[in-house]
């Protein structure tokens, strides 16, 4: 056990409050504290030296007011909580030897799994009179206390006041040479804030606004470059070099630099003649059309930022991000206009009849800055609402630069684009190519194994950006090597050694294979390493940053992870600095302490929330998220945006959404678990988890709705009091052997059958129980599930040619994808091939 203390001036009322919180804002970390109570103060008249104390809990997140702490504990004390019965009740009656053992035991279990009651314990002594301890000649300038440890919590604060300063010891559970280091950081952290407040003799100030938690020192290394000029000028310049090579080449035919600049630059001067300028945001609804892509052109030669919508998405929620960036003008495509009219809050214009508009010379004349909006991306946000990440001209034109370079991006390239224009993965193909003389190739469709296939083969791209979903879906098809693809750089998930190895199947061992790192708000990628074959670890190092970002690893306590020997193998939170760094969130703060800081360098910083092992090359390892955000489909999805679109239903109690994994699949899905509001109403059973999935759908993406909900009786919990998340019951293991079950089919083999069996093996579902009518999106299927599907009952069930065929007949399933329509498709497909 490790002692330290500390002396600040003053008293401060509400101190036990200040320091749960200050802790909880210290480790960055949703911290449960035990606050021992005085029992004596429901019997006034007992003196002992005995410890006569029970303990409340306060749950505290980082960044809360401590004044919402202060309010817990008082109204906890008048509640007499500290009375209510807890485990030493249950242990009262068992002899001392076995409830030692039992503790003894708990206590191991908590240090080996740094699983614990309570994440510390936090006392006051009150006020001390320090004539108390003085005498015989002795006068005392000072009195403390030294923490007596609680089972099964590593940390203990006690504070004690005197009549001009208040002392705070610290007692720490461990061992190591770096504990007093580290133990000291932790305490000189937790004092900060309080040091900043003037010390009060009486009631606590409320705090009206959060600063941003303190970034450490960089670790050495040269500042991140500045680019002094944007993408438009980039684009502006190259198509005045090759006018007549493509821009772009699709389904509708090549469309040249000159082409391309001329309808972008209509585009521009219609949005300028109706008022648009400087940093106005301007929705984007569009297709991966020509169109579409001069229409985003033309809103950043207009001087504005575009905000991407995908069209798929639910209308309340296009709705919610219009009105929330303010965007007082939308483009959209004609025959997307009729669907989208109900959900656009201001003037929606379809880019048809811009782009063969009158361009002026004034019109075009427009000096993008890189300090301006580009544009705003939204995230999924952990108040519930989507969160608008604003990225500058000069960050997107670093991010551009370096990975032009790092992908290799010529006149000569020929980069796909298959993904949505509101998914930032978007930037490689839209930006790379178009500033180095190269051409954007066009997917016909969604990504699927056909449509990568047909985009390389029949296509001719030469390069792409998927995310590792996506490339396991298209190994999964088969097919052998499509050896044309040059380069293929893989972001959005952790990559493993075995998606490598899929994606040179599926595209030759001479395809140049980079994993790419970054968060929305450091404009896509941020880190990147090419794979050598070298790696050796559970996932491919994310590597090394470019000139445009610095990338520091910071612990727990503060410390920035420096390059050295003795720093291999360490893990810490990766917070990016410099060029790269988005301006912040669109709109007022959430009241959370913002991500987004500055250091003493005057750097913009980012603390990304996740964490990296530096490796002994000096590059860095993914190594998860600090808090609860996963990825489902490349998306980073925070389930707290779940959970309060679920409890904001009125049949809704609680809820609680956590990731799980279909038998047999890599691909993670949202599972959500609700308590009824009227546990004994009738529609408090298995039905309601249909109809508030069927809700969910009409309000949020599909990656954001689960694809089980299960109603539940009560949480379980931790001894702790937390959510136990892993006591859940799973969705997908109750029903897997039954799945399995149906991959026996007794009799003659049916297309029917053959087609259950595949639903029931990638949903993890009784095929016995399926129907006709079954829906495959009500069943829990999502994009990258249906994906999955019809690969399998293409490979099993169709020839090359039928194949073709299904692919074509798929916008008959986008609407109505039941398990008949399925079997209703395949056949016709197999007729079709052999008329």
């Amino acid at each position: 056990t490790l002692w330290l203390r500390r002396t600040l001036p003053g008293r401060r009322a509400a101190l036990t409050a200040r320091l749960a919180q200050a802790l909880a804002d210290a480790t960055r970390l949703d911290t449960r504290v035990m606050v021992p109570v005085d029992l004596r103060r429901h019997r006034p008249g007992i003196a002992a030296t005995g410890n006569l104390s029970l303990p409340l809990f306060l749950d505290l997140r980082p960044g809360a007011d401590w004044t919402a702490a202060h309010t817990l504990l008082l109204t906890a004390l008048a509640g007499n909580g500290e009375l209510a019965a807890g485990f030493e009740t249950a242990l009262a009656p068992l002899p001392r030897p076995v409830t030692a053992a039992l503790l003894r035991t708990a206590q191991a279990a908590a240090s080996r799994t740094d699983r614990h009651l309570a994440s510390a314990v936090v006392s006051h002594l009150g006020r001390l009179d320090l004539a108390d301890f003085s005498g015989g000649g002795f006068t005392a300038s000072t009195a403390y206390a030294l923490p007596v440890h609680a089972p099964m919590v590593p940390l203990s604060l006690v504070a004690a006041e005197t009549g001009t300063a208040t002392e705070i010891t610290l007692g720490v559970r461990g061992s190591g040479p770096d504990l007093d280091a580290r133990a000291g950081r932790l305490l000189d952290t937790i004092l900060a804030g309080l040091a900043s407040e003037d010390a009060v003799a009486t009631g606590p100030a409320p705090r009206t606004a959060h600063p941003a938690a303190a970034v450490p020192d960089p670790a050495d290394g040269p500042d991140p470059e500045v680019p002094e000029l944007t993408v438009v000028d980039a684009f502006r310049a190259q198509a005045a070099r090759t006018p007549d090579a493509p821009a772009i080449d699709g389904p509708e035919g090549v469309v040249t630099y000159a082409a391309l600049d001329r309808r972008s630059d209509a585009v521009a001067a219609g949005l300028r003649s109706r008022g648009v300028g400087r940093e106005d945001l301007v929705g984007l609804v569009v297709d991966r059309t020509p169109a579409g892509v001069a229409a985003l052109w033309g809103i950043l030669k207009a001087g504005a930022a575009y905000v991407p919508l995908d069209p798929g998405h639910p209308g309340a929620r296009i709705r919610e991000i219009l009105q929330g960036s303010a965007a007082g003008i939308c483009l959209t495509r004609r025959h997307l206009a009729e669907d989208l009219a109900p959900f656009v809050p201001g003037t929606m214009l379809a880019v048809e009849d811009l782009l063969d508009g009158p361009v002026a010379e004034a019109d075009i004349a427009t000096d993008v800055r890189p300090g301006e909006l580009a544009y705003v991306i939204h995230t999924s946000g952990s108040t519930g609402r989507p969160k608008g990440v604003q990225i500058e001209h000069g960050s997107l034109m670093g991010f551009v630069r370096w990975m032009t370079e790092v992908c290799h991006v010529t006149d000569r390239t020929r980069f796909g684009f298959a993904s949505s224009y509101a998914f930032d993965i978007s930037c490689f193909p839209l930006f790379l190519p178009l500033t180095a003389g190269g051409t954007v190739v066009l997917a016909p469709g969604p990504p699927s194994p056909a449509t990568l296939r047909d985009l390389v083969a029949g296509q001719r791209a030469d390069t792409l950006a998927l995310t590792p979903s996506h490339l396991a879906l298209l190994g999964a098809a088969g097919g052998g090597p499509t050896p044309r693809l040059r380069t293929l750089l893989l972001g959005g998930e952790a990559l493993t050694p075995t998606a490598v190895r899929s994606a040179h199947a599926a595209f030759g061992a001479d395809c140049r294979v980079i994993n790419a790192y970054g968060p929305t708000e450091a404009t896509v990628a941020v880190l990147a390493h090419t794979v050598d074959g070298a790696e050796s670890g559970a996932t491919v190092p994310i590597g090394r940053p470019g000139p445009y970002a610095r990338v520091d690893l910071v612990t727990e306590d503060g410390e920035t992870i420096g390059n050295g020997p003795g720093d291999t193998g360490r893990t810490g939170e990766i917070v990016v600095r410099g060029t790269q760094v988005a301006r912040g969130y669109l709109g007022p703060p959430d009241g959370r302490p913002s991500p987004f800081t500055s250091g003493a360098d005057g750097l913009r910083a980012y603390r990304t929330g996740d964490l990296g092992r530096r490796l002994a090359d000096g590059s860095v390892e993914f190594a998860g998220r600090i808090d609860e955000q996963v990825k489902i489909a490349g998306h980073r999805v925070d389930p707290a945006e779940v959970v309060a679109a679920l409890e904001a239903h009125p049949t809704v109690h609680r809820a609680v959404v956590v990731p799980r994994r279909r038998p047999h699949s890599t691909t993670a899905v949202l599972c959500a678990y609700v308590l009824p509001a009227h546990p004994g109403d009738p529609e408090a059973g298995g039905d309601l988890g249909s109809a508030l999935r069927a809700e969910l759908a009409r309000t949020l993406p599909a990656y954001l709705v689960p694809a089980h909900v299960v109603v539940i009786d009560a949480l379980p919990s931790t001894i702790s009091g937390k959510t136990d998340l892993a006591a859940f019951p799973d969705p997908f293991a109750t029903s897997a052997p039954a799945a399995a079950d149906s991959a026996t089919v007794v009799g003659p083999v049916t297309l029917d059958a053959r087609v259950r069996h595949h639903w029931a093996e990638v949903l993890g579902v009784d095929g016995e129980l399926l129907s006709p009518d079954s829906d495959f999106h009500a069943l829990g299927g999502d994009s990258l599930a249906l994906v999955e599907m019809l690969t399998a009952v293409s490979s099993d069930l169709l020839t090359p040619d039928q194949a073709r065929q299904f692919t074509g007949r798929l916008d008959c399933l986008v609407r109505d994808l039941t398990l008949g329509q399925v079997c209703e498709q395949l056949t016709a497909a197999r007729e079709e091939a052999s008329a």
